[in-house]
């Protein structure tokens, strides 16, 4: 990470949105994150709705196998992210999601 005196970020943040579709161990993922942070990446990327919410949960497994690498890591994560169709009142899948100015 950069010296500075105003909170930085890595220049690559390890993202955890497909996590599930990995089809990993929690071994595997934390093996992942290691590997990760042994190249320099240490920050990581969450959302409450990763995964049909269930990516942090998984993420939270890794972490319980070695929970001295927490000390490690940046989470970085975003939670009240509501897909267009919850307010119409249906269920479903979001593919993507409109994060501009006007929304």
């Amino acid at each position: 990470m950069a010296n500075c005196n105003v909170r930085c970020i890595d220049e690559l943040v390890l993202g955890f949105w497909r996590l599930l579709d990995w089809q990993i161990t929690s071994q595997q993922c934390l093996s992942f994150l290691e590997n990760a942070i042994d190249m320099g990446v240490s920050h990581t990327d969450h959302a409450d709705i990763y995964g049909e919410y269930g990516c942090e949960a998984e993420f939270g497994k890794a972490l319980k196998l070695k929970p001295s690498i927490r000390d490690q890591i940046k989470i970085i994560t975003k939670c009240g992210i509501k897909p267009a169709f919850a307010s119409l009142g249906l269920q479903g899948k979001a593919n993507h999601y409109d994060s501009s100015a006007a929304h």
